[in-house]
């Protein structure tokens, strides 16, 4: 990459400057303008000059204004320790000529566009409404966050009003908030951005089978529990997952840490087979009571504990992660769907109120430069 010289680059065609803070970014800006003046003998309305924030423009034309007093100071012989001037002025050709050019550009120096990149485009939508094709009396809405959010609650009513409650507990852990939401389209709505899938199909997740194993796994928990928190004891399972069955250390201790942990274990499922909220998901414990934790969990030529109860938890725990995978998928569409009915509604919005926001400001003047196939537009 090559460092940008501000007094012998070209000046036409297009360049590409990279420049962190602080680096002279606006020093260079008014030295193009002085050379496109001086050089170019362009007049202050032939040169545009845009960037992002109000306060960033009122800063530029301060600059650059004072810029051309500086020169034109300079050309009538007061000294400048302003070095990059200094060398220009000495390949200006006929310093009257030059001294002319600058005085023009002060005197005129109201009409140079010196906008934000939104300033500049509502300007060109209002002042050449027949070729972009606006509208005359569409209003500016500089905040559409209250809009955004206000579609986005009735997005979140009707999606959940009728949904399986499964299904709301885990989108809830996943989505939070409809607020969340809102954010989530303010940070990604980018234009012309394609979400997949085009055409969002929500096929509803079937919580039939889940719900039937978690009644059979719930009524075996309570007509065996004794039973399987027996067989849980049992020496064949590696002390490393399922607790140690050492004695307890000193008499202060009640139970060895088998006990420990099936006990706890076992106050969560308690708590878990009499509740009446939605089963889903499965405690994280839960795992340990299925017939395919405590096969892997057996030590090295052990017969370990078999019982239909851990067979149902194998079947419950299965069928949930085949649910979840389904739910998560589910949920992916969902955003998809979400993404096209907000701008399908936002359009709506605008188009009834008549406003406009301001991403519209550039995405029309770029649609009109695209039509513009004869180039009136762009030379105006």
């Amino acid at each position: 990459m090559d460092p940008f010289d501000p007094i012998h680059s070209p000046l036409s065609g297009t360049c590409l400057i990279e420049a962190g803070a602080g680096t002279g970014k606006t020093y260079t800006i008014t030295t193009l303008v002085l050379r496109l003046i001086l050089q170019k003998a362009l007049l202050p309305e032939q040169i545009l000059i845009v960037t992002f924030t109000t306060a960033a423009t009122a800063e530029l034309r301060d600059r650059v204004r004072g810029r051309l007093k500086d020169a034109k100071k300079t050309l009538q012989g007061k000294s400048s320790v302003d070095d990059v001037i200094n060398r220009l002025l000495e390949h200006v050709g006929d310093r009257d000529i030059a001294l002319d050019r600058l005085e023009d550009a002060l005197s005129n120096f109201d009409r140079m566009p010196i906008f934000t990149i939104h300033g500049f485009c509502q300007r060109i939508l209002n002042e050449m409404a027949f070729e972009t094709g606006s509208s005359f009396d569409a209003e500016l809405m500089t905040d559409n966050t209250s809009i955004i959010q206000g579609l986005t609650d009735d997005f979140w009513r009707k999606t959940w009003y009728k949904s399986p409650p499964e299904l709301i507990t885990l989108a809830l852990k996943i989505m939070k908030s409809p607020d969340e939401l809102a954010g989530y389209y303010h940070r990604h709505a980018i234009p012309d951005l394609r979400i997949l899938p085009d055409s969002p199909d929500l096929t509803p997740v079937s919580c039939d089978v889940f719900r039937e194993r978690c009644a059979e796994t719930r009524r075996l928990w309570q007509q065996c529990r004794n039973d399987v928190m027996a067989l849980l004891y049992t020496t064949s399972l590696k002390a490393n997952i399922y607790g140690s069955l050492d004695r307890p250390a000193s008499s202060e201790e009640f139970c060895h840490k088998r006990e420990e942990k099936i006990r706890s274990w076992a106050r969560l499922i308690d708590r878990w087979a009499r509740s009446s909220a939605p089963a889903f998901p499965l405690p994280e414990k839960f795992v340990y009571f299925t017939q395919s934790n405590l096969d892997a969990s057996i030590k090295k030529g052990a017969q370990g504990p078999q019982h239909i109860f851990f067979q149902a938890c194998d079947r419950l725990w299965e069928e949930t992660q085949h649910m979840v995978q389904a739910m998560h998928e589910w949920l992916i569409v969902l955003r998809a769907r979400f993404f096209h009915f907000m701008d399908h509604e936002l359009e709506r919005y605008k188009h009834e109120k008549k406003v406009l926001f301001f991403d519209d400001l550039l995405l029309m003047v770029r649609d009109a430069l695209r039509r513009d196939r004869y180039g009136h537009l762009k030379h105006m």
